[in-house]
């Protein structure tokens, strides 16, 4: 294992918890963490495609443009070499029960995806829906008003105080997402629903450790550790609440499996970073026009005529 790019002393410690060796030499090394700025991540990471099996980014480069991380999506896969990308929120135990859960078809069809992000977060809001429903965004329509307070740095630059986004996928649901930079979420930066034919499964990042599921008939709510075996992702015993150092753990681990031959299930890629690109792309693209914005397959953006105006 190697590092390439500025390294703190918390990084490093909490690398070396997989009890790997680190050396010197990027391009000796079987898996090689890249801690450099957004704009130097294209190069340096096809600079290691042809000696590293895993590249990990301690960072989502959020200020490239789809078509580049696109680009090198496609020059990593050529090479079957695994970038692995932080969306950490994946690793909490709930969410990996909430998809669980979805891929069972308890839910029935998802129909609704709605919930909250700090501007900050909007990338790993699209990630995590995503990721739970296995529902694509397909297409999109944004609006938002001026800021009310100084703009805070996000992962879409010039995103307003309050932003509204209204969203179809490709299994036939509808979305929304709230972003505001003042309301609070307990701590938290998001909160995520998903409502089916038969129950809504709502995760809040103020309180990760339980798992809210509502039907027509009856609620539960779920606690990590009890009665609920995501033990894979549950590092702590119930009561003892895991934090963001537990995710990256868990996300580290992953990313080192691969380097041994392993597929862990869910380790976000190169391919996911695309996708949340894209997304933000179609944001500022419907700011910009006042008008929907469709998600190419292709990763290339394709704005709608405006003249279609904001109705689906």
């Amino acid at each position: 294992m190697a590092f390439v790019g500025p390294v703190s002393a918390q990084a490093r410690a909490l690398v070396q918890e997989t009890h790997a060796e680190v050396i010197d030499d990027e391009h000796a090394a079987d898996v090689v963490h890249v801690t450099v700025p957004d704009q130097a991540v294209p190069d340096t990471v096809d600079g290691l495609l042809g000696s590293a099996r895993t590249v990990v980014l301690h960072a989502r480069p959020t200020g490239l443009d789809p078509e580049v991380i696109g680009q090198l999506t496609a020059n990593a896969q050529g090479a079957g070499v695994v970038v692995a990308v932080p969306f950490v929120h994946r690793y909490y135990p709930m969410v990996r029960l909430a998809r669980r859960r979805v891929r069972s078809g308890t839910p029935g069809p998802l129909h609704l995806l709605h919930g909250w992000s700090a501007p900050g977060a909007v990338a790993a809001w699209g990630d995590l829906v995503e990721f739970i429903s296995r529902h694509r965004v397909t297409r999109l329509s944004a609006a938002g008003v001026d800021s009310i307070r100084p703009e805070s740095e996000g992962d879409v630059p010039g995103t307003p105080g309050a932003l509204a986004v209204l969203f179809e996928t490709d299994r036939g649901a509808v979305g929304t997402l709230a972003v505001s930079q003042t309301r609070p979420v307990e701590g938290g930066t998001l909160l995520a629903a998903l409502d089916g034919v038969e129950e809504s499964i709502v995760f809040h990042e103020g309180r990760p450790e339980v798992l809210d599921v509502m039907g027509p008939r009856s609620a539960q709510r779920y606690q990590r550790g009890v009665g609920a075996d995501v033990s894979r992702y549950s590092t702590l015993p119930a009561g003892h609440p895991q934090g963001h150092h537990d995710l990256w753990a868990s996300f580290i681990r992953d990313a080192h499996a691969t380097g041994e031959g392993g597929s862990p299930d869910g380790l976000p890629t190169l391919v996911d970073l695309a996708r949340s690109a894209s997304i933000q792309a179609a944001i500022r693209a419907s700011l910009a026009t006042s008008g929907w914005a469709r998600l190419d397959p292709d990763l290339d953006l394709e704005p709608l005529d405006s003249t279609e105006g904001r109705t689906a």
